[in-house]
C-alpha cells in the first residue's frame, strides 16, 4: 500500500494535473442540466442593470449590489458594493443573453480553473516537491459537497472569482517576496483590491498573507506582519471607491428574515453565533445533509446554559488552544485552524451582521484549510492506509454528494422541495415551496389537480406564519391562494394585512391596486343587475385597497 501510495502522489505533476481537473469537472458536468435557481434573479435574470449588458457597466460601478434588482423594499444592515462580479454577468448577459448552459458552463470552467491554481500555489510555492498533502487536499476541495452551492448556483459566481483573484494575489505576493520585486507586489496588491471590488470576504486575506509568511516561508512574526502594508493600502482605496460611490449606510434592521438575531437577547445572540460556528465545523466534517435555507426559525435562540453552545465552544476552545499549542513548531494544524477561523469569521454574525444566521457558501474559504488539515492528519495518523481512505472512501462518497446535491440545485422547485425536508423549521422555505404548489396550480388545467395543489399551497403558506406570525409576503401569498379559490374579500384581508406590516412593499402595492380594480368590476357589475348593496359592498373594499381608486367608482356611477 504504501509502495501504491508512492507511485500515485509521485506521479508527474501534469497527470496529477489532469486527475484534478477531470474529477472536478466530472463531479459538476450535471449542473449543465440545471435552470437558473435562487437568488439568480438578484445577480442576472432579474437585475435590470445587468441585462443592459456593457451598457451598464458605468452603473454598476456607481451603484451599490442590489440597485438592479427589483428589491426595493429588502433592508440589510449594510449596503453590497460587489461592482466586478456584476460586470461579469453583464459581460455574460452581452455576449449570450439568458442561456443557463452558458452560465453554469462558466461557473465550472472557473471553478476548475480555481481547483487548478490552488494545486499550483499548494504545490509549488507552500509545500516541497512530492509532498502527499496538495495533492490529497486539493482533490478532497474540488469534491467538497458543501461547494454545491457555489458551483450550481450561478450567482455563486462571486465566490469562486473572488477565491481566484486572492489565489493569485497570493502567487505575485510570495514570488514578490522570493524575488523581491516591487512590481510582483503592486500586481499582487492590485489583485487583492479586485478581490475587495468582488466581494467583500476578500478582508479576512489581511490576516492570511502574514500567516503564510510565518508558516510557510520562515519569516518572523514580526516581518510577517509588517507585509500586510500595501494590502492596508489597498484596502484604504476600496474604502474610497466605496464611500465615494455608495457612501458607508448602516441601517437598523427590524425584518427577522434579514437581521437574524434582531429578536434575541445579547448573550442568545453571542451563544447562537458560536453554535452556528459549532454546526459550520459539523458541516466541514459531514456535508450530507445540505440546504440552501438556514433563516428564521431554522437555527432556533439558544442560551448561555443550552448544550448546544457548552459543546459548540467547547470544541471552538479547543481548536484555538490546540492551533496555539502547536504554533511556534509552525505545524500545518496551527496553519489549518487559524486559516479556517480567520476566513470564517465573516460567516459568523461576531463581526457584523450578513443578513443570515448561516449560509453554505460561507464554507467556500474556510474549506481550504479544513482540507489541508484532513489530508495532514491523514498522512501524519492513518499512514499506509492514507491513500485508501481518500481513493475508496472519502473521494467516492464526496463525489456522490456533490453530483446528487447538484441535481437538487436543477430549479427552484427542485431545490425547495429538497431542502424542505431538511430545513422544515425555516418559515422562509416554507412560503417558497408554497410558492412552488401555487404555480403548479396556475398551470394546471384540471380543477380537482388544481384544488388539490392550492391545498398543498395553503398548508405550507400557514406553516410559514406559524413560524413567523408577522411575514408579510406569507400574508401576500396566503391571500392568492384565496383569490384562487374564489375567496376575493380573504384575499383583500390578507393584502391588507401585508400592506400594513410592509407598506413599501411593491408587491403590496401593486396587488393590492389589481385587486382594487377587480371589485370595481364586480362592484359595476351589481350595480347593472340593481343588486346596490352588493355593489356598495364591493366598492367599500375597493376603497380598503386602494383609497385613491374613488374616482374610478365615481366613473361606475357615470358621476365626474
Amino acid at each position: 500500500m504504501e509502495g501504491l501510495k508512492n507511485a500515485v502522489f509521485n506521479l508527474p505533476k501534469s497527470i496529477q494535473y489532469l486527475i484534478v481537473i477531470a474529477l472536478c469537472i466530472a463531479a459538476n458536468l450535471n449542473t449543465l442540466n440545471n435552470e437558473y435557481a435562487l437568488d439568480d434573479v438578484v445577480v442576472l435574470t432579474e437585475n435590470n442593470i445587468v441585462k443592459k449588458g456593457v451598457a451598464g457597466i458605468p452603473e454598476i460601478i456607481r451603484t451599490d449590489y442590489f440597485k438592479g434588482y427589483n428589491l426595493t423594499n429588502t433592508k440589510l444592515s449594510a449596503a453590497r458594493y460587489r461592482p466586478v462580479s456584476l460586470i461579469v454577468f453583464a459581460i455574460e448577459y452581452q455576449l449570450f443573453g439568458l442561456n443557463p448552459i452558458i452560465s453554469h458552463s462558466l461557473n465550472i470552467l472557473l471553478y476548475t480553473f480555481l481547483v487548478a491554481l490552488l494545486f499550483y500555489l499548494l504545490s509549488n510555492e507552500l509545500f516541497s516537491p512530492g509532498s502527499f498533502i496538495p495533492f490529497a487536499a486539493v482533490l478532497l476541495f474540488a469534491l467538497h459537497p458543501v461547494h454545491s452551492e457555489v458551483v450550481a448556483n450561478v450567482k455563486g459566481r462571486d465566490e469562486i472569482l473572488v477565491f481566484i483573484f486572492l489565489a493569485l494575489s497570493m502567487v505575485a505576493f510570495l514570488k514578490s517576496r522570493c524575488d523581491k520585486s516591487k512590481l510582483l507586489l503592486i500586481v499582487s496588491s492590485l489583485l487583492f483590491l479586485i478581490a475587495l471590488l468582488t466581494k467583500e470576504t476578500a478582508i479576512t486575506y489581511i490576516g492570511v498573507f502574514p500567516l503564510v509568511l510565518y508558516f510557510f516561508k520562515g519569516e518572523s512574526i514580526l516581518s510577517s506582519t509588517k507585509s500586510v502594508v500595501s494590502f492596508i493600502i489597498s484596502l484604504l482605496v476600496y474604502l474610497i471607491i466605496r464611500y465615494y460611490f455608495i457612501g458607508f449606510s448602516n441601517s437598523n434592521v427590524s425584518d427577522i428574515t434579514n437581521s437574524p438575531y434582531v429578536l434575541a437577547s445579547g448573550p442568545e445572540a453571542f451563544a447562537t453565533k458560536i453554535f452556528v460556528i459549532g454546526k459550520y465545523f459539523l458541516l466541514l466534517l459531514f456535508p450530507f445533509s445540505l440546504t440552501s435555507e438556514y433563516g428564521f426559525n431554522q437555527i432556533p435562540y439558544v442560551n448561555l446554559s443550552s448544550w448546544q453552545f457548552i459543546v459548540s465552544f467547547a470544541i471552538l476552545l479547543v481548536l484555538i488552544g490546540w492551533a496555539i499549542k502547536e504554533f511556534s513548531k509552525k505545524s500545518l494544524i496551527s496553519f489549518s485552524v487559524f486559516y479556517m477561523l480567520i476566513t470564517l469569521s465573516v460567516g459568523t454574525n461576531l463581526f457584523f451582521d450578513f443578513g443570515a444566521p448561516m449560509a453554505e457558501r460561507m464554507l467556500f474559504l474556510p474549506s481550504l484549510g479544513f482540507c489541508m488539515l484532513l489530508a495532514y492528519l491523514l498522512k501524519s495518523n492513518v499512514k499506509k492506509f492514507s491513500l485508501m481512505v481518500i481513493a475508496v472512501l472519502i473521494l467516492p462518497l464526496y463525489a456522490y454528494c456533490t453530483i446528487n446535491r447538484n441535481s437538487e440545485w436543477k430549479n427552484n422547485e427542485t431545490l425547495f422541495l429538497a431542502d424542505i425536508k431538511k430545513s422544515s423549521q425555516s418559515s422562509r422555505l416554507n412560503l417558497f415551496v408554497s410558492e412552488v404548489y401555487i404555480k403548479r396550480a396556475e398551470r394546471e388545467a384540471q380543477l380537482e389537480s388544481k384544488q388539490l395543489y392550492l391545498d398543498s399551497a395553503l398548508f405550507f403558506v400557514n406553516k410559514s406564519l406559524e413560524i413567523q406570525p408577522n411575514y408579510s409576503y406569507s400574508f401576500l401569498r396566503l391571500g392568492l391562494i384565496m383569490f384562487y379559490q374564489g375567496d376575493a374579500k380573504m384575499a383583500a384581508k390578507n393584502w391588507l394585512r401585508a400592506r400594513e406590516l410592509d407598506p413599501k412593499n411593491p408587491d403590496c402595492i401593486k396587488w393590492t391596486k389589481e385587486l382594487c380594480k377587480w371589485f370595481i368590476e364586480e362592484g359595476k357589475g351589481f350595480e347593472k343587475n340593481g343588486n346596490e348593496q352588493k355593489a356598495l359592498e364591493y366598492y367599500d373594499y375597493a376603497l380598503k385597497l386602494d383609497s385613491t381608486s374613488v374616482h374610478l367608482i365615481l366613473g361606475a356611477n357615470e358621476i365626474e
